[in-house]
């Protein structure tokens, strides 16, 4: 009887010891890291209006797309009420997915007349940064990096 006792506590110990391993490997697996980028560019081209969204570190791309759509629609609203309060009259742009990446780092610059803009992706931040700057200065002046960041 003891015999069957001490199989039953060596059973129940096991798969505790394996529940626990199982848990720890769940945590030690990285987020899989999607990351997406909106942009909104009025017909008129980005002098008369320019918003954008970034979103990284997304669970699924699809979500990451949303994310982004969203922070660029609240992007736009904040640049039509600045651009009413200093009375310049800005078009409506729409926000479009454009895009997605997954384990990458995103840079956006603008210039400072804000007629142009430059946004790059690529496995490092440095990297991401000086391209997103070299595309910004290909037609505008004085451009600087305004975002940056890393999917994870």
């Amino acid at each position: 009887m003891s015999s069957a006792i001490s199989d039953a506590v060596f059973e129940m110990k096991m798969k505790r010891v394996l529940l626990i391993a199982a848990f720890m490997l769940l945590l030690a697996v990285p987020a899989r890291g999607e990351g997406a980028l909106a942009v909104a560019i009025p017909d008129d081209g980005l002098s008369k209006g320019f918003s954008y969204g970034v979103h990284v570190n997304a669970e699924k791309a699809e979500d990451a797309r949303k994310e982004a759509m969203t922070a660029c629609q609240e992007a736009v609203k904040k640049n039509q009420e600045a651009a009413k309060e200093k009375k310049i009259k800005i078009l409506p742009a729409r926000c479009k997915a454009i895009e997605a990446f997954k384990k990458s780092c995103i840079a956006v610059a603008l210039d400072a007349k804000g007629q142009w803009a430059g946004w790059a992706i690529f496995k490092d931040e440095k990297t991401a940064r000086a391209r997103a700057l070299g595309r910004c200065k290909v037609g505008g002046a004085a451009c600087e990096v305004v975002e940056a960041q890393c999917d994870k």
